[in-house]
This record gives C-alpha cells, structure tokens and sequence, in this order.
C-alpha cells in the first residue's frame, strides 16, 4: 500500500484550528470530518493509499490514530515560528508573506523529515503551491512532492520563483480548468483534481418540504466568503425569509453585529461548527437555497455537498465555480458584493428549487463523486511516488 502525507496549509494547527474553529487536538482528531482532508483520506483507502494528515503545531507533536483510522501527525514548529507568525496576517508587502512562509517551511523541515521517514511516506502532497513555504520545501524534501491547489493561497504573493519550484514537483494537481491555462505561462502541465464528495451519504431527501430559508457552510473569514452580502441581502427579503449560518471564524462577532445593524438578527441563526455529518446533511437537504458568494474559493466541498443532496445554488462566478454551475440549469451566477442582486436571485433560486437541486445532485453524480475524483488523484500519487524522489 503506498504511504502518502498531505501537508495542509495553515500556518499552525493553533492559528487555525483552535483560534478560527474552535478545537482542541481531541476534537481534531477524533471528531471534526466536515472538511477535504478527512474525505481524502477516507476516499483513497480504496485505492490502496494511506493518507496521512501532517500539519504544522506550536504546541502539539506526534502521531495520533482515531478510531476510524484517520492519522494525524502534529509537527512540532520551533518557539520562535510564534514570534513570527502573526507577521503573515499583518504582511503589507508580497515580499513579506514570502520570506515568512518559507522562513516557516524552513523551521518546519527537520521535524518533517523525521516524520517522514518513521513514517514510511512514499509522496508528499503539499496543499496550495503559490505560497513561499512551496517553494522551499519543492527543493528540500526527501521524498516526491505532489503540488496541489485548493483555491486558498491567492493575494500576496512572489511568484519569480514559481517556475522553477514548480518544475521540481513531481505533479501538479488543480480545482479549475483556468488554472490549468495559468501554469502554462510556467511551463507546467496540471492535472485537474477537483474535490468531490461521497454522493452516498449526500443525497436528497424524497418529498422535503424546503422553507424559505438561506444556508451557508464556510468559515467565518468575511473577506473571502463574503457572509455579509447574505446577511445583507436576506435583510432586504421580507419574512418568514431566513439565514442560517453553519461555521466558526474569525469574523463571527462582527457578522451578529451586522445582522443587529441591518434589523434582521432574529431571522439569522449561527449553528456554529456542525461535527455531525448527518446534522449537515440534513440541512442541505432541508435548505431553500444554498448561497456562498467567495471572492475566492476552489471547487468547495461545502457547494458539492449542497448540490449533492439537491440544494439550488446561487454562488459568484469564481473560475472553479464556472468549471461546475451551468447559469441557470443546475445554479445561478452572482456578480461579486451586490447584496441587492443577490436577494433577487436567492427568490429566483427558491422559485426555480426543484429543477435546479435536480440538475445539481445530476452533475455531482456526473463528475463530482469522490469515487471519481480520488481515483484521479490516486493515480497522481502512484505515479508520483515512482518519481523516486526527482522533479517530473
């Protein structure tokens, strides 16, 4: 069976996981499931690959195992990396971000290396390949690495070196067509791996009432997901219209206080973080219209999910959202910050539910499966893994 590690991209387990979702190493690893890793994991097993979660921790070190089999190893960051850290948030420049991203690849790598060995992994899949700490680790890791993209690493950023990383990288994995265009002006040659999801467990739910009700799943972070134009826009929808918000993040606090603002606070519900797949579920399948105008985003499994279980999706025109949503057979398309237009179309959407939740759950059947789409990536991998440790 070939071993493989995914390095995912939060500068610290503590920055992000604890700070923006709310966990703790337990929780982590024993019960938070609504995310890409964990359904990379659970997906690639039944292609003869184990997959291991690694990610970077201030505090935190060593392998830990769940009951389901998901392994996750925390990598120990030196105690100067949390001196540094909150430089990445505050960079104004795209030098800046660089030299910290790779400062902290650098930091990271002996404690990777280590990892890498006990644990016996054949190919390093490193989450979004536009940042620094890419660029440093492309050159240094013992092992062939895998460069994915999952739409999270765009803004400031040095790209003068990204030609030559890049060309070390045993395969290049993207969510979006576009992209594929783009790293053409590098030379490289991509894969499009979107992310899917198990169209078993997400289905819709035969004779459900669907009320007026907005749904949105996504980390609280307002600059890219943009809750507040939903916010906005259900305020200009009369009642019984409603929003309900699942995700934690940084930006919770100031999205009640917009709702307060905008006099609709009694019709906006946060759920906080949902652990429970079938809780999740549930709502997609009991949702009005699923909305997520990103300013930028990959293929989200959150919209996946949505479609899956019949869901009728009004999203913004982002280039992985283009690759899925057909305007108005299976979604509809938003211009970027206009809560107004936004309102018109979630009425548009709601009116118009059962044929596009129809055409929605069709096209992730088609090609949004994971059964389809991690068997792509499985195929990156193994062949990957026979690079023997060399650039493609």
């Amino acid at each position: 069976m070939l071993r493989a590690a995914l390095l995912v991209a939060p500068s610290s387990f503590e920055n992000f996981y604890v700070a923006q979702l709310g966990l703790d190493r337990r929780k982590y690893v024993d019960e938070y499931r609504n995310d890409f890793v964990w359904s990379y994991v659970e997906a690639l097993r039944a292609h003869d690959i184990e997959l291991l979660a690694y990610i970077a921790s201030n505090r935190e070190r060593g392998l830990e195992r769940a009951a389901d089999g998901f392994m996750v190893r925390f990598l120990a960051l030196p105690p100067i990396w949390r001196r540094l850290e909150p430089g990445i948030a505050l960079a104004k420049t795209p030098l800046e971000r660089y030299a910290l991203e790779a400062g902290q690849a650098i930091l990271l790598l002996p404690e990777l290396r280590r990892a890498l060995t006990a644990d016996r992994i054949d190919v390093l899949y490193v989450q979004e390949y536009w940042t620094g700490r890419f660029d440093a680790l492309a050159h240094r890791s013992p092992v062939p690495v895998v460069a994915g993209e999952h739409g999270g690493s765009g803004g400031l950023q040095v790209h003068a070196f990204k030609r030559s990383s890049l060309a070390r990288a045993a395969a290049i994995t993207v969510q979006s067509s576009a992209e594929c265009r783009r790293l053409e002006r590098y030379g490289c040659e991509a894969v499009r791996v979107t992310n899917g999801v198990d169209s078993d467990f997400y289905v819709p739910q035969a004779e459900v009432h669907r009320p007026r009700r907005v749904l949105v799943v996504a980390r609280l972070l307002d600059a890219q997901k943009r809750i507040s134009d939903v916010i906005a826009a259900v305020a200009k929808l009369p009642p019984p219209w409603a929003l309900d918000i699942v995700g934690r993040g940084p930006d919770e606090a100031m999205l009640k206080a917009l709702a307060e603002r905008h006099g609709c606070s009694e019709r906006v519900a946060f759920h906080g973080w949902v652990s429970s797949r079938e809780e999740l579920r549930s709502r997609y399948q009991r949702c009005g219209v699923f909305a997520l105008p990103s300013r930028w985003e990959a293929v989200t499994l959150a919209l996946l999910e949505a479609m899956a279980c019949g869901a009728a999706p009004v999203v913004t025109p982002l280039r992985p959202f283009v690759d899925v949503i057909r305007p108005g057979e299976n979604g509809i398309l938003v211009p970027f910050g206009s809560p107004a237009i936004l309102a018109k179309m979630i009425l548009r959407a709601y009116e118009e539910r059962d044929q596009l939740g129809m055409e929605a759950r069709r096209t992730v059947e088609a090609g949004f499966s994971s059964r389809t789409t991690m068997a792509i990536l499985a195929r990156v991998l193994h062949s990957a893994a026979a690079c023997d440790g060399g650039p493609r």
